[in-house]
């Protein structure tokens, strides 16, 4: 006789008989997932093993600058990297930190997963990665170890480093480690370099505005640059200070005290800079911030410059106005003697590929230890912006008069000239006058120079940029230009060969090169472009502060234009044969 049912033995399984079939169904899935986590869990921890924590400790690494050819040509900070230790930090700086990145800094493991999980969901429901909810120490792992790709692999992975980092270094350690890695803007990796740079102390002698101020800075080095931007500065400096009174960290008295006093900022002293390419790819990496990234410890920055050529246009700029200066012409006129340039004649000069729209080479003055570049330095274009109005008048096809601006402006109206100068980039702050079409307004001479190569180049625009790709120095990329690929047509092609061929510019038969040369008026210096078919050329010669009785010299305004157009041809010459050179 076979036994009952009711007398067999029972097994472990048994269990499962009285569950429902839909539980069953759903527990098949959630054991599925449990294993898939449990082997996401090996995997990156295994992949997080193979990176050494001791690096977390090391000094940041110096940038760099590199020509189109690979040629180092300089770093791009000069100044020592110094590591603090947080005891020599001041606790002001330490809570101004923690209550603004991180307030939970001292009782999680690194890692919130609350925050992390909500971010996932984000990223996941947006098909794209839009947060990181990223804790001091996850920010730290990024920074060391070159994660910086917005991929969930890439925040698995830093999520599984930063577990590490916790079990092997203190919240003091690693907080410091933080402190001596972030980037503040103006190429300051570091508090400790911040400090130096934005207020001229040592960390330890920072105060609590000054240490409200740099925490809000890391959350947007270009933005909120107290040099660049004091009243947005100000702002987040304000918002600092609201949260450590809201965790605790000052009182309300102290608070509102604060508040009302201003950033005192630390102007850079001089001979800050070592070069004007030094300067110039500061200034461009500050408006590429967003783009770049924020956490870099060390990059390497590819431009487009020719090292032979830069060389060669920085000693033939100097050579020629020091023979400017020698000319009888200039007797009781300042000159440069023993590194003096105050008040010395300048000069702004830049070589540019003409189809690709790469600077070759660029110098923004006699000296960058002045902290100065005249291409920032706003004049009064008059004659020089004559080609805006013109191509306006062309597109509209209203008869052009020939070096009359003021009738072909008149012609066209205010708005429409303006509708012009917005599609050139030109600043928004123009006049509605008649002092618009003669050009009798302030201008930066970089902007000047973008628009006419825009007139020169087929009607496109291009930034002028110097910055190719930025890098870091485990060579994954941060940063590509591509400024070719996103050249847009501002002007109509037509209309700006039809305006290149009429004056201010005028052929040069013997060197096939369209070229302008204008007095800029108000004793604003002389202005000079020569565009050929590989090269273009522009070159500024003045003074920071010129005087009338300079201008009413006899021969100073011929000597001037004479000068500015034999050296803006010898550059030109020496552009084009490097580049053929190149070529072949």
């Amino acid at each position: 006789m076979l036994p009952s049912s009711s007398n067999r033995r029972k097994r472990w399984y048994d269990v499962f008989s009285s569950v429902p079939h839909w539980i069953k169904y759903a527990l098949i899935p959630l054991g599925i997932l449990l294993v898939l986590f449990f082997a996401v869990v090996i995997v990156f921890s295994w992949r997080a093993s193979q990176y050494d924590l001791a690096h977390v400790l090391d000094a940041p690494m110096n940038s760099a600058i590199y020509d189109a050819e690979g040629r180092c040509i300089s770093a791009l900070d000069d100044n020592e990297r110094v590591n603090i230790a947080l005891a020599d930090a001041p606790q002001y700086l330490v809570d101004a930190f923690i209550a603004r990145e991180d307030e939970r800094f001292m009782e999680h493991g690194g890692i919130v997963y609350t925050s992390v999980l909500r971010s996932i969901l984000k990223n996941i429901s947006s098909f794209s990665y839009e947060q990181g909810a990223s804790t001091i120490t996850m920010q730290l792992a990024r920074n060391v170890f070159d994660l910086r790709a917005k991929t969930i692999d890439r925040k698995l992975l830093e999520i599984a480093i930063t577990k590490r980092i916790e079990e092997a270094y203190d919240k003091k350690t690693i907080l410091a480690a933080y402190l001596n890695r972030i980037y503040f803007g103006q190429d300051c990796y570091g508090v400790a370099q911040a400090a130096r740079t934005y207020f001229g102390k040592n960390v330890g002698s920072l105060n609590l505005s000054e240490c409200a101020t740099l925490a809000g800075l890391v959350r947007g080095p270009s933005y909120f640059n107290p040099i660049r931007n004091l009243k947005a500065a100000t702002r987040e400096r304000d918002a600092t200070l609201k949260r450590m009174y809201e965790t605790g960290k000052i009182s309300e008295a102290l608070y509102e005290k604060t508040k009302k006093e201003p950033i005192v900022v630390h102007r850079l002293d001089k001979g800050s800079y070592c070069s004007y390419i030094v300067m110039w790819v500061i200034d461009e990496l500050e408006s590429l911030c967003g783009e770049v990234g924020t956490e870099s410890s060390g990059i390497r920055v590819h431009t487009s410059l020719n090292l032979p050529l830069q060389q060669f246009m920085e000693r033939k700029c100097e050579e020629t106005l020091q023979s400017l200066e020698k000319n009888k012409i200039w007797e009781g006129l300042p000159r440069r003697s023993k590194g003096h340039l105050d008040r010395c004649v300048q000069v702004a000069a830049m070589c540019v590929e003409t189809r690709t729209g790469n600077v070759l080479a660029v110098i923004g003055g006699r000296s960058p230890q002045d902290g100065q570049t005249r291409w920032l330095k706003e004049v009064k274009p008059g004659m020089a912006f004559a080609p805006v109005v013109n191509c306006r008048a062309s597109e509209k096809q209203i008869n052009i008069i020939a070096d009359a601006p003021l009738q072909t402006g008149r012609a066209l109206g205010h708005k429409s000239v303006l509708d012009a100068c917005a599609r050139l980039h030109l600043p928004g702050n123009l006049p509605e006058s008649d002092e618009l079409y003669l050009g009798e307004f302030s201008l930066p001479l970089i902007d000047l120079a973008r628009s006419l190569y825009c007139i020169q180049n087929r009607g496109k625009y291009f930034p002028l940029q110097l910055i190719q790709q930025v890098s870091s120095f485990g060579d994954t990329p941060l940063y590509v230009n591509t400024q070719q690929l996103d050249a847009k047509e501002v002007v109509p092609r037509e209309a700006a060969r039809n305006v290149a061929s009429c004056r201010p510019f005028r052929t040069d038969e013997t060197n096939r090169t369209m070229n302008m040369n204008i007095t800029l008026p108000g004793q604003d210096g002389q202005w000079v472009s020569m565009a050929g078919r590989s090269v273009t050329v522009f070159l500024w010669l003045g003074f920071d502060e010129a005087t009338p009785e300079m201008y009413d010299r006899k021969g100073f305004k011929k000597l001037l234009s004479e000068t500015a157009a034999n050296l803006a041809e010898q550059i030109y010459t020496e552009a084009k044969n490097t580049l053929n050179t190149k070529k072949k």
